[in-house]
């Protein structure tokens, strides 16, 4: 009798183990959908230029040790619209706000190390557009992302942002920050 209630008791727990290692799957592979769900919109690059300091990189982003360093290059070919719809600083706010609601901060700055986070806004200039494999796409700009740790670039990701005032940058932003946060890149694949 004590036998078949600790058989019971194993299968039970298995079964529970499958289940819950299932629902914990199915969560992670929704989140990962949803972020390589912008990433199919417009043309998206991304590379990991170092793996050994992406875990690194991830933990000072949560606790929010970082700076950003921004530049915006106007078309030059012809009149720059961009300054018109975009600026620096409400784009900084906006980064700050992605990274805000994805960290896990508690307030408490222990390391003084901070990744950098650098970007480039890029507005396409109709008049000498950007080429990419000898054609011209059509997109308003792109936004380059690069995060460093000190000189080290750890991380790099390109997006097309394609509405005519900006409007899409938030999303984008979001896609390119979301993205380096889901990275796996510190994690070596396991044996199965």
């Amino acid at each position: 009798m004590k036998g078949a209630i600790v058989y019971l008791l194993v299968i039970v727990g298995f079964i529970y183990f499958l289940i819950q290692h299932g629902e914990d799957e199915s969560s992670r592979k929704s989140e990962r959908d949803a972020i390589t769900a912008c990433q199919k919109e417009v043309i998206f690059f991304k590379m990991v230029h170092n793996r050994a300091l992406v875990k690194k990189a991830q933990m000072l982003l949560y606790d929010e040790n970082y700076e950003i360093v921004s530049t915006i290059t106007k078309a030059e070919h012809m009149k720059s619209r961009i300054e018109t719809y975009l600026s620096k600083e409400n784009v900084d706010k906006v980064v700050q706000r992605v990274i805000k609601n994805s960290s896990k901060a508690d307030g408490i700055t222990i390391d003084s190390e901070k990744v950098t986070i650098k970007y480039l806004i890029v507005e396409n200039d109709k008049h000498h557009p950007i080429k990419r494999n000898g054609k011209v796409d059509f997109f308003i700009g792109y936004l380059d992302f690069k995060f460093l740790l000190g000189e080290e670039l750890v991380y790099e990701s390109q997006i097309d942002y394609i509405g005519k005032t900006g409007e899409d940058i938030p999303r984008r932003i979001e896609c390119v920050v979301n993205s380096f946060i889901a990275l796996e890149a510190f994690s070596p694949k396991k044996k199965r």
